[in-house]
């Protein structure tokens, strides 16, 4: 019974991780830029804009803010240690902690094997920073506030 129970809960939890791939708007945006401080940023998979938000590769962004990225297998969660602030994000969840208080976010995106994050939720996130959308240019503009 036991063991039935593990399956279904494994079984549930890889179909919930692949939904929000499955369900996406996804365009590919080679044209939109990010950057930080007056300095262009460039990751491993192009931003993408997804359903009207701008999403970039998570493990980049929060590297090129200075946390530290940790995926724990175990927990299947992902721990950021900022500065002066712990998200730690269960994978396919829709609830982030930030300091062990909830906030409720849009699921990982994952695309040709990497998952995608909301830029501007994260980066204001992690403090001491904003975002700014110019339209015209397709560039996001994240200014340190530090």
């Amino acid at each position: 019974m036991k063991r039935k129970i593990i399956a279904t809960m494994l079984a549930l939890a890889v179909v919930v991780s692949m939904l929000p791939a499955m369900t996406v708007s996804a365009s590919n945006s080679n044209n939109i830029r990010v950057v930080m401080n007056g300095r262009q940023l460039h990751f491993d998979a192009p931003a993408r804009m997804i359903n009207g938000r701008v999403h970039v590769p998570m493990r980049g962004i929060f590297e090129e803010l200075g946390a530290e990225v940790i995926w724990e297998d175990l927990g299947q969660r992902i721990v950021i240690l900022g500065e002066n602030v712990t998200i730690v994000w269960p994978f396919a969840g829709e609830r982030m902690y930030v300091d062990s208080f909830p906030f409720r976010v849009d699921p990982a995106v994952i695309i040709d094997g990497r998952t995608f994050v909301p830029l501007r939720l994260f980066t204001e996130t992690l403090g001491g920073f904003t975002v700014n959308w110019d339209a015209r240019n397709q560039t996001v503009i994240i200014t340190s506030t530090l």
